[in-house]
């Protein structure tokens, strides 16, 4: 192992062991996690103790591509599995309600944008799990945001797959303008 690849392993290494401690530290502290992540950064980086060694500049990109990919996979398999639950949700129950088949297929996708109780849901679980809650709640929070400006589109497209676009209630009439 040559040299320079030794000292990255150590340094990851160290890091790793300093962000575990800051995790097991804070909540006995009564400091948020990130303060205390932030701080140990501060402290060990070019402005505190000098610890990273020389070409550590080039790591940035690295780890900040490393992280954007790790939320994106998160708030991608949120968004997948949030519209497979509705989509299979609304299906299952039109079939146990005996609703129309045009309802079953497509009254999933038309209740995307539906997500106060997204909401809802993710701050009952940060209070039950609060050392999640700050992961919980920006999670859903930004896929909300999705789902609110997609739904609208996914809930035109499955009125009009439903046959049900222009079509007026009964006893109801279409005014021309």
């Amino acid at each position: 192992m040559a040299h320079g690849t030794g000292i990255i392993l150590l340094t990851i290494g160290v890091l790793l062991i300093l962000g575990l401690l800051a995790n097991y530290i804070s909540p006995r502290l009564h400091i948020p996690r990130v303060t205390l992540l932030i701080l140990c950064g501060v402290a060990l980086g070019p402005s505190g103790l000098d610890f990273l060694p020389e070409g550590h500049e080039r790591w940035y990109t690295l780890f900040s591509n490393i992280a954007l990919l790790m939320i994106g996979f998160v708030g991608a398999a949120y968004i997948l599995l949030r519209a497979a639950g509705l989509i299979f949700g609304a299906y299952a129950g039109g079939t146990i309600s005996k609703a129309d088949d045009k309802i079953k297929k497509y009254m999933g996708m038309a209740i995307t944008p539906q997500a106060g109780v997204a909401l809802g849901m993710a701050l009952v679980a940060g209070n039950h799990f609060p050392a999640l809650k700050n992961t919980f709640i920006p999670l859903v929070i930004g896929t909300t945001v999705f789902f609110e400006l997609t739904g609208p589109i996914f809930t035109r497209l499955a009125v009009i797959r439903a046959g049900e676009a222009g079509k007026a209630e009964e006893g109801e009439t279409e005014e021309t303008g």
